[in-house]
């Protein structure tokens, strides 16, 4: 049985979904360019680091591997948003789909934390 999720791991999760919606927005759709990737990098960062104070704020919410676990993936992502602000040059969409995938493949933790807290 799971042992219950509270409020503030809720939201945490709700900020890196959408936290990935921004980071997907920059991915063209049919005629449309998508917004532009430091735009959408912008909103990642910004919703991930509200995820982060939410999980310090979940406190017993959490156990404390799952917690760091989080914790980790978060800053993970946010270097590689912040890599590619400052420092990558990706080539086209067909570059940047696998880095964009990699970080949000990083935040893949939160689901299953919930996966387990919801038991």
């Amino acid at each position: 049985m799971g042992r219950g999720v509270n409020v503030e791991v809720l939201r945490a999760v709700e900020e890196v979904e959408r936290a990935k919606a921004a980071l997907v927005s920059a991915a063209p759709r049919g005629r449309s360019a998508g917004v532009p990737l430091a735009e959408a990098l912008a909103g990642f960062e910004a919703h991930l680091r509200e995820a982060r104070s939410l999980v310090a704020k979940a406190g017993d919410g959490w156990g404390n591997a799952d917690r760091d676990a989080c914790e980790r993936a978060i800053e993970e992502a946010l270097q590689v948003a912040q890599w590619l602000r400052m420092d990558a040059s990706p080539g086209g969409y067909e570059t940047l789909y696998p880095i964009l995938a990699d970080a949000m493949r990083r935040l893949e933790v939160f689901d299953e934390v919930l996966r387990r807290r919801r038991g």
